[in-house]
C-alpha cells in the first residue's frame, strides 16, 4: 500500500467503557437518614473529584472515617472506593491502590466477594492508566474469572472490553479482537445495543492495526448500522472518522473523503484527537490527489494549537505531513524546516527531556540517601555514647545497679524507638526509589518503544528494499533494548536481568518479526539460569539479535524445515553464546567486516573480552565466548 502513516486515536467511547467499573459500588440494603447523608457526601465527593481533588479528598475521608465510627457496612464498601477513586484522579496511583488493598482486605474479611472482585478490577484501571500492562491484565483475568463463575454477564463484557483496550496497547492487537469478539458474544445475549456499537468499532480499530482493512470496514459497518438504528451520533461519528482513515489506506479516496467529511461536520471545532485524525486523513488525500496548497490550508488552523497541546503523536504527524506537501509545492525552505522540527520533536522527547528527568530523579535520590545515612551514623554514636555512660557508672557505682539498670532500660527503650522511628523513615526513603527507579526504565522502555514506532513509520515510506531492511533491522535492536527495560521495571530485582526468561522473550519476537513458522522452524532455548546486570545483559541482547536475525533471514530459504538452537552457557569463568542452524550453510565463513552486524559484534569484543568463531557444518554455528561479565 501507498500509505501508511498512523494516526492513533482513542474516541470518547472507548474512554467511557475504560471508566465503566471504576465506581463499581455494592448494592445496598435500607439505610438510615444519617447513613442517606454520608452516602450524599460521598456522591459529592465524586462529583467535584475532577476539578477540586483536595476538596474531594478531604470530603471522602471524613465520610470514610464517620463510617467506621457508625460501623456502617454499606457507607464503609463505598468509601474504599470513593477514596481510592479520587487518589487514582488526582495523580496518586500508589494511594489509590493502597486504598483499594485495604478495601480488599475489609471484603475478605466481610466474605463479601462481590466487593472484592469489583475492587480488583478497579485496582486494574489504576495499573492500566499507568501502563502497567501486565498487572492490568492479572487484575482483569481474576475479576472475569470470578463474575464468569457467578455469571455477572453486564460485568463480563466490560471486563473484557478493557482487557483488549490493555492488549491493544500492547500491540496485541489479535488478541485484543480475540477478546473484544468474546465480548460482542456476552453483549448480544444482554441485548446491549450501546456496548455492541462500541465493541463493533473497537474492532474495526484493531484489524485496521493489523492492516486488514476487510475486516475493519466489516466491523466499522455494523457499528454503523447498529448506530444509525439507536440515532446514537456520537458512535456514528466515530464510525464515520474509522472508515474515512482505513478507505485512505486502501486508497479509495472519493469515499473515504465522503465518510471524513461526514465525520467533521459532527464533531465542531473543540481540538481533540479524533478531529486532528479527520484532518490528517483529509490532508494525505489532499496530497495524494496533487492538492498540496489544499492540504497545507487545511492543517495550517490547526498548527499552532497542537504545537501547545500535550500530544507529541499528534505534532509529529502534523509536521511530517507539512513537510511533504511544501516538498511537493517546491518551497524547499518550509518543507526542511518542518522537517527539522519533526525529528528535532523526536529527539527532544525520546531523548534529552527523558534523560534529564532520569539524571534528575537520580540525583535526589542520592541526596537523600546522603542524608539518611548521616542521621543514623549520628543516631548510632548517641546510642553507643550513652551505653559506654551506663557501663561506666555502673561499675563506679555498683550500690545504684538496680537504679542504673532501670535507667539503662529506659534509655534503651526511648533509643530504640527513635531506631525504629529512623528504620521506619529509611525504608519509606528505599520504597520511593524503588518506585522512581521503575518509572525510569518504564519511561526509557516507552521511550524506546517510540523510537520503534517511528523506525517502523519511516521505514514505511521507504522505496529502497535495501534501505527499509537497514530501518528495520534497526528497529529490532531497539526493541532488543526496550525488552530489557520492561523486564528492569517489571521485576523485583531493579539492577539484574533474568536471561533464561529474556532470550525465550527475544528469540520468539525475533521468530514473530521475520514471520517464520514455528511449524517449519522449530526454536529450541537452553540458557542456564543467569541473573545478569544491565551493562552486560544489553551488549549480549543486541549480539543475540543480529546472530538470529541472521539466521531467520538466510538459513531457511523458500520454506525450508529446520532447526535453530540458542544458547547461553557459564563454563570456568566464560560466558559462551551459542546460535546454530541446521539451514543451507554458507560456502566462505569468513566474515564481511564490513556489514554493520559484524561491526558491532567487532565492537563489543574490547568490552566484553570475547571472541567469536564461526563453523559450516550441516548448516552455521556461531559461538561467542565472553570473559567480562557481571552476574546479580
Amino acid at each position: 500500500m501507498g500509505i501508511k502513516l498512523r494516526v492513533f486515536i482513542f474516541t470518547a467511547l472507548e474512554v467511557l467503557c475504560a471508566v465503566t467499573l471504576l465506581c463499581a459500588q455494592p448494592e445496598t440494603t435500607t439505610i438510615s437518614e444519617p447513613e442517606k447523608t454520608l452516602l450524599s457526601q460521598l456522591d459529592e465527593a465524586r462529583s467535584i473529584a475532577q476539578n477540586h481533588p483536595d476538596s474531594a479528598l478531604n470530603l471522602a475521608l471524613e465520610t470514610h472515617f464517620a463510617a467506621q465510627e457508625h460501623q456502617s457496612d454499606t457507607l464503609l464498601k463505598r468509601s474504599f472506593f470513593t477514596v481510592g477513586l479520587i487518589h487514582d484522579i488526582g495523580g496518586s496511583s500508589d494511594s489509590a491502590l493502597w486504598w483499594y488493598d485495604r478495601g480488599i482486605e475489609y471484603a475478605e474479611l466481610q466474605s463479601d466477594k462481590g466487593l472484592k472482585y469489583d475492587l480488583i478490577f478497579s485496582k486494574g484501571l489504576v495499573h492500566y492508566y499507568n501502563q502497567n500492562f501486565a498487572s492490568a491484565i492479572q487484575c482483569y483475568d481474576e475479576a472475569i474469572a470470578f463474575w464468569e463463575s457467578v455469571n455477572n454477564l453486564d460485568r463480563q463484557s466490560k471486563a473484557l472490553n478493557n482487557l483488549a483496550i490493555v492488549f491493544r496497547m500492547r500491540g496485541r492487537h489479535d488478541k485484543a479482537v480475540e477478546t473484544y469478539l468474546r465480548s460482542i458474544l456476552i453483549k448480544t445475549q444482554l441485548q446491549d445495543t450501546a456496548g455492541l456499537t462500541t465493541s463493533h468499532l473497537n474492532v474495526g480499530n484493531a484489524y485496521y492495526m493489523m492492516d486488514d482493512y476487510d475486516a475493519s470496514l466489516e466491523h466499522y459497518h455494523l457499528a454503523l448500522k447498529l448506530a444509525e438504528e439507536a440515532n446514537d451520533t456520537l458512535s456514528a461519528t466515530s464510525v464515520y472518522s474509522g472508515l474515512g482513515r482505513t478507505l485512505v489506506a486502501l486508497e479509495n479516496f472519493e469515499d473515504a473523503e465522503a465518510y471524513l467529511n461526514l465525520a467533521l461536520a459532527r464533531m465542531g471545532n473543540k481540538l481533540t484527537l479524533e478531529l486532528i485524525g479527520v484532518q490528517l486523513n483529509l490532508a494525505m488525500i489532499n496530497r495524494y490527489q496533487n492538492q498540496p496548497e489544499q492540504a497545507i490550508q487545511r492543517l495550517i488552523p490547526y498548527y499552532d494549537a497542537v504545537k501547545k497541546w500535550d500530544r507529541a503523536n499528534s505534532l509529529i504527524s502534523f509536521e511530517k505531513e507539512l513537510a511533504a506537501n511544501y516538498a511537493m509545492l517546491g518551497d524547499y525552505p518550509r518543507a526542511y524546516e518542518h522537517h527539522k522540527a519533526y525529528f528535532e520533536l523526536f529527539r527532544e522527547s525520546s531523548e534529552e527531556k527523558k534523560v534529564r528527568l532520569a539524571e534528575e530523579m537520580q540525583t535526589r535520590f542520592e541526596t537523600r540517601e546522603k542524608e539518611n545515612t548521616i542521621l543514623m551514623q549520628e543516631l548510632e554514636l548517641e546510642k553507643n555514647q550513652r551505653e559506654k555512660q551506663a557501663l561506666f557508672v555502673g561499675g563506679a557505682f555498683a550500690i545504684l545497679t538496680v537504679l542504673i539498670m532501670v535507667v539503662f532500660a529506659v534509655s534503651k527503650v526511648r533509643s530504640n524507638r527513635k531506631l525504629s522511628l529512623e528504620k521506619a523513615k529509611t525504608e519509606s526513603l528505599l520504597r520511593d526509589r524503588e518506585t522512581l527507579l521503575r518509572e525510569i526504565h518504564h519511561r526509557v522502555k516507552n521511550n524506546l518503544q517510540v523510537v520503534s514506532s517511528l523506525l517502523s513509520i519511516q521505514g514505511r515510506e521507504i522505496t529502497d528494499d535495501k534501505a527499509q531492511r537497514a530501518v528495520n533491522e534497526t528497529r529490532n535492536r531497539v526493541q532488543s533494548m526496550a525488552l530489557i527495560h520492561q523486564f528492569l521495571y517489571g521485576d523485583q530485582n531493579l539492577s539484574t536481568i533474568d536471561m533464561p526468561q529474556y532470550i525465550e522473550q527475544l528469540s520468539n519476537r525475533l521468530f514473530s518479526t521475520y514471520r517464520v513458522d514455528h511449524e517449519l522452524v522449530q526454536l529450541h532455548v537452553d540458557v542456564d539460569p543467569l541473573l545478569l546486570d544491565v551493562d552486560t545483559a544489553i551488549p549480549v541482547g543486541l549480539i543475540l539479535n543480529e546472530l538470529i536475525t541472521n539466521s531467520l533471514k538466510y538459513a531457511f530459504p523458500e520454506g525450508r524445515e529446520g532447526n535453530l538452537w540458542v544458547s547461553l552457557k557459564e563454563s570456568a569463568d566464560v560466558l559462551t553464546l551459542r546460535v546454530k542452524d541446521d539451514g543451507v550453510g554458507v560456502a566462505d565463513i569468513t566474515p564481511k567486516s564490513t556489514s554493520f552486524g559484524m561491526k558491532l559484534l567487532n565492537a563489543f569484543k574490547q568490552k566484553l573480552e570475547a571472541d567469536f568463531e564461526i563453523k559450516s557444518e550441516e548448516g552455521l554455528q556461531i559461538d561467542y565466548h565472553i570473559r567480562k561479565y557481571n552476574k546479580g
